[in-house]
């Protein structure tokens, strides 16, 4: 050790407050630091609560600090705060804020109004993701305390909940996919007796003249826009209640073909008597 100043609060033999200010020294290396002492012996052997070493590194926690500020443990935050590093004339902001019970972390800029907003809230222990263009924030993500998660939606009621389109450019694997759709939706109407359903030679023409089926999106025009689930869950439905028409029309002409061939028969067995 070097010098020390020792601040006593006893008589020098009964002692129970000592904070020393230290210069701890390396023989031979020309290395120090200073460091803040506290506990009970009248010297600087007391156990050190702040390093200050030759590099003007600070450690709180450790006698070895590795950075500007080396804080080894926890620490806790009142108010609005924050810690701002400067570059040039910008100011990046870790901000911690406390508002209406909650807490949170802001990340930005000071000559900024887009920053990221990390909070929790009060009741429901729920964790908020947002981007803020000052004074509001936009969420963006909630995570519940159930563990469910909502992308464009406050109140998720699935594990996974987006209110909003998906683009994934990957595969998407499931056991099961659900797609919502309204009753009028459904090509029902194509079994009404009034349904205007395309002739089979009608069919053929605009296959042979397009390439695809009616109403069906060219591939053209999938590889251009994709093609939506549902809807076209409900348009290849459509296609094959208009099929099941066309079969149970088939099937009536070839019963009409075998009665016929059933009368021709006789007929002849008739004449070759």
């Amino acid at each position: 050790w070097g010098s020390s100043i020792n601040l006593i609060e006893g008589n020098g033999t009964t002692n129970s407050d000592i904070w020393s200010i230290a210069r701890e020294t390396t023989a031979g290396n020309g290395n120090s630091s200073l460091r803040f002492n506290y506990g009970t012996y009248n010297s600087q052997e007391n156990p050190t609560k702040v390093t200050f070493d030759k590099n003007g590194n600070v450690g709180i926690g450790t006698n070895t600090p590795e950075a500007k500020l080396d804080l080894r443990g926890g620490f806790n935050v009142y108010g609005n705060s924050g810690i701002k590093s400067v570059s040039g004339i910008t100011y990046d902001v870790i901000a911690m804020l406390r508002n209406n019970g909650g807490s949170g972390l802001l990340i930005g800029s000071e000559n900024s109004n887009h920053d990221v907003v990390v909070s929790s809230t009060y009741s429901g222990g729920d964790l908020i993701f947002a981007t803020r263009t000052a004074p509001d924030n936009n969420e963006v993500m909630r995570l519940l305390a159930s563990g469910k998660v909502g992308v464009g939606t406050d109140a998720p009621d699935e594990q996974l909940t987006v209110d909003g389109n998906i683009h994934a450019t990957g595969f998407l694997r499931s056991t099961e996919v659900v797609v919502e759709a309204s009753a009028s939706q459904i090509p029902d109407y194509v079994f009404k007796p009034d349904y205007d359903l395309m002739s089979l030679e009608e069919v053929e023409a605009y296959v042979k003249a397009n390439s695809h089926l009616p109403e069906v999106p060219s591939a053209e025009e999938v590889e251009a826009n994709g093609h939506k689930l549902a809807e076209m869950n409900l348009l290849l439905l459509k296609k094959i209640e208009e099929l099941t028409l066309h079969l149970i029309e088939v099937k009536k002409e070839n019963k009409s073909y075998e009665q016929r061939l059933i009368l021709i028969e006789e007929l002849l067995k008739e004449k070759l008597k």
